[in-house]
């Protein structure tokens, strides 16, 4: 999804663009709305906010929340790739670090649908919806791997394949999971520190980020008794 841009950073311009599509959000009155609607009622209200394209690309099969979901996931998709395409430059760059965070999670899911063994259909209709061209890949990955570490194997010689090369058992989810994520913190914010993409704040934003995550998951340690 994310990629390299060129050229000199037009911030003014992204700003304002960036700007107009956030006067389209939802906003914390029609959310607190939504949250007492029941799924399917949330559904057909989301679609007078301006998402009734994507919910009618799934609507013939889905229902209620699995609705609501793919139809959201595919409008960010798509509005990424969008932001990414008119942010140039240095701007570009950075857009590109931050962004580059949800091709690391569809690669977790994909290694997940393959982890629990769930049919094609299901993961092709449900998981990694078939309509959003951005799952084309890890739903090839997912079809192509019986375990863990076909989907490690196929992998290999990708920057994704690095990082999960690195753990010893390559059927253990979770530690696929957290050598993902310590690669994409790492690149991050090496490219952050030094050179054509730094940019202090959003290191330290990464940062922050990086200790909330450590915390939580201290907390999850010590909650299933380890020391």
């Amino acid at each position: 999804m994310a990629s390299i841009s060129r050229g000199k950073s037009n911030w003014a311009n992204a700003s304002a663009r960036s700007k107009a599509r956030k006067a389209g959000l939802i906003d914390s009155t029609q959310m607190r709305q939504l949250l007492l609607q029941e799924p399917d009622a949330m559904a057909s209200s989301i679609s007078e906010m301006g998402y009734r394209a994507d919910l009618d690309l799934y609507a013939t099969r889905l229902s209620g929340a699995d609705l609501v979901e793919a139809a959201l996931n595919h409008n960010m998709d798509r509005d990424l790739n969008q932001v990414l395409r008119f942010c140039q430059g240095h701007l570009g760059d950075l857009v590109s670090i931050y962004v580059e965070r949800y091709t690391y999670q569809k690669v977790k899911t994909a290694l997940r649908a393959v982890r629990s063994g769930v049919s094609d259909e299901i993961v092709s209709s449900q998981v990694l919806p078939e309509e959003n061209q951005a799952n084309s890949q890890w739903l090839e990955l997912v079809k192509n791997s019986n375990t863990l570490d076909d989907a490690v194997s196929a992998l290999s010689g990708t920057k994704f394949g690095k990082a999960l090369s690195s753990v010893e058992d390559s059927n253990n989810l979770m530690a696929l999971e957290d050598a993902l994520d310590r690669q994409y913190y790492h690149d991050a914010t090496e490219k952050l520190r030094a050179g054509a993409s730094s940019h202090p704040q959003l290191l330290k934003y990464l940062r922050t980020e990086i200790d909330h995550r450590n915390v939580i998951n201290l907390f999850r340690a010590l909650k299933q008794g380890f020391s």
